[in-house]
């Protein structure tokens, strides 16, 4: 995604900042930083959702029950002898609502992000 927003970046931005005399690390500071943050939100979107989501990886080194994350008390819950779809309904709105939180405040730069590097969902 990131190689697709860079690409439709005009070389004429990255010319002139060298004809103002930038370094590279001004132009990229200067210029390109500030026009990639749409591009940047969405990848550290899907990123946190990524990682959120993540299961086999906590289960394999968090054996404690203490230590588990929200995704392997779900999954526990499941398969539990007891199971209350009232408890289950609530740990599943409390695990959605960070993904959602998350999305609200990049929600500007990632509907421009998506729109700028042609990524059709």
């Amino acid at each position: 995604m990131c190689k697709a927003f860079f690409d439709t970046l005009p070389n004429e931005l990255l010319e002139a900042g060298k004809i103002d005399g930038a370094s590279d690390f001004g132009i990229f500071y200067k210029i390109v930083l500030p026009l990639s943050k749409p591009v940047v939100s969405v990848n550290i979107l899907n990123t946190f959702i990524v990682v959120y989501n993540q299961f086999a990886f906590p289960i394999m080194l968090l054996p404690k029950e203490e230590n588990w994350t929200m995704m392997i008390r779900i999954y526990v819950s499941l398969y539990s002898p007891n199971l209350s779809w009232n408890k289950m309904m609530i740990m599943l709105t409390v695990a959605t609502i960070p993904v959602i939180v998350a999305y609200l405040i990049a929600q500007k730069n990632v509907i421009q992000g998506i729109s700028t590097t042609g990524l059709k969902g």
